[in-house]
Formats: structure tokens, sequence, C-alpha cells
């Protein structure tokens, strides 16, 4: 007989972002990729440009963030299924955020 295999439960819990730009975007887009609402601290577009242009590139694609000072709150698209049909990408000078993004809007389901 084989083994009966059971679904981990959800995780849940939480961290510190670490106060650096690449780990703030990182952390903005895998909040975007997931499923739900997450809080993210000191990840808010005033954190620098960059961070900025991560902000404003994930909201073209749809994706629903909210600023209250130092905290982010991002609503996820579920792995892109709720991302725009079509959308530009404007993430300023940010190099990590356009590497990251031009992944990620792959999963739009129209010309980004």
């Amino acid at each position: 007989m084989g083994d009966i295999l059971r679904a981990p439960p959800p995780f849940r819990g939480g961290f510190a972002a670490p106060p650096s730009k690449s780990h703030a975007i990182r952390l903005l887009v895998a909040a975007a990729l997931a499923d739900g609402r997450s809080t993210l601290r000191g990840v808010a577009p005033s954190a620098g440009e960059d961070v900025a242009g991560a902000w404003r590139g994930l909201a073209s694609l749809g994706v629903t963030l909210r600023a209250a000072g130092s905290r982010a709150e991002v609503v996820g698209s579920a792995g892109g299924r709720s991302f725009a049909q079509t959308a530009a990408l404007d993430v300023g000078g940010s190099g990590t955020a356009l590497r990251l993004l031009a992944a990620v809007a792959s999963l739009a389901r129209g010309p980004v």
C-alpha cells in the first residue's frame, strides 16, 4: 500500500526586513506573488528611488499596494493570476526592479 501524504499547513509568520533596497524590492515582489495580504515593515516607497521604482512597476501590473509610514501593505496576486491585461513598466533606474519585474511581468495575461 502507498503512503498517505498530507499537505503542510499554510505558512504564517513574520520577520523584519533588513535595511537593504535589494532585499526590500525582493520582499515587495514576493508579497505581490503571494496569495493574500502581506504587511512589510521598512519597505515603503519612501525607502529610496529603487524601492519606489519597484512600487510603481508592481502597481502598474495591478498589484494593490498601500503605504502607511514605514510600512507597506501588499495584496498578493496569487502567482500573477490577478495581474493587469496590459501594462507599461517604469521602474526608473532600478536594475534590481527591472530584472525581477521583467520575469514577474511574464505572468501577465497580455503585453507588458
